[in-house]
């Protein structure tokens, strides 16, 4: 443990030591202590840029993921809603069949029926 501490802490002067000649300073890499690197203000923003430029881009496909699950979803949805409708349409034409009315004449006698 102390001996990992102490190669930190050199390898931590000895990239401070180059900065400095560079005219840089020392950033650290995506919040991670143990990363760090020689960055000028420019290149530090463009890193940055770049690593918002990437959260959002998996953001957003996280986001159209979970939407074409949605839309599956309501399009099973809508597809059993229709099954059920026509499923309840059938049966009830079953149970009370359309009435039409029909006329029937025998010579001068006319009929009123209601026909199936």
């Amino acid at each position: 443990m102390i001996v990992a501490e102490l190669k930190r802490v050199e390898d931590y002067s000895v990239l401070e030591s180059k900065c400095k000649g560079d005219g840089k300073s020392i950033r650290r890499i995506s919040g991670d202590i143990s990363r760090e690197a020689c960055m000028s203000d420019y290149e530090y923003a463009s890193y940055e840029e770049q690593q918002r430029s990437r959260r959002a881009e998996e953001a957003y496909k996280a986001r159209m993921i979970g939407q074409g699950e949605i839309n599956r979803k309501n399009a099973a949805n809508q597809r059993m809603r229709e099954s059920i409708n026509n499923s309840m349409k059938s049966l009830g034409e079953t149970i009370n069949p359309k009435r039409i009315n029909c006329t029937t004449t025998y010579g001068s006698y006319t009929s009123n029926t209601s026909c199936y």
